[in-house]
């Protein structure tokens, strides 16, 4: 499975930071019993053994949407919206990513869902992850440093 480990708020319906996910390792039962945590499965490479890497999307959807849900394990509900418009595509993804930002989460991420939609670890070809970034608050990025060197500006 591509999944994440999230806490989260009952009460509020929402994702909570990582930093909650960071204090529990210090065995905190007062933080678990307040938020505890969800894992949320995005995608579906394995069933029965058998591998989904080189099924399409919509095959691996259609397999992980047959899960049993349970109070700690949920399954991201994807919407498949097909636009055509340059103005459609951006006030539909203005839209969901502010529902996004509303519900806790980090953003969105953004799929293809045709046949050629397969699953290729480690690389990110075939979607895309808009994420919120607050530099106030001195979040990571999702980047590798590949090379550097000083320099001197003319």
């Amino acid at each position: 499975m591509d999944c994440e480990v999230i806490a989260y708020d009952n009460q509020k319906g929402k994702s909570l930071p990582f930093n909650y996910l960071q204090k529990l390792k210090d065995d905190n039962s007062e933080i678990l019993g307040k938020h505890p945590f969800k894992v949320i499965i995005f995608d579906l490479l394995l069933i029965d053994e058998v591998g989904l890497l080189k099924s399409g999307y919509q095959t691996r959807r259609s397999k992980l949407d047959s899960f049993v849900c349970t109070d700690f394990i949920s399954v991201i509900q994807s919407k498949d919206l097909e636009l055509t418009s340059r103005e459609e595509i951006m006030a539909t993804l203005e839209s969901q990513y502010q529902q996004a930002r509303n519900a806790g989460n980090e953003g969105l991420v953004i799929k293809r869902t045709d046949d050629k939609s397969t699953y290729i670890p480690g690389t990110r070809k075939l979607w895309y992850k808009l994420k919120y970034l607050d530099a106030s608050r001195k979040e990571s990025l999702d980047l590798i440093v590949m090379a550097g060197y000083w320099g001197q500006v003319s």
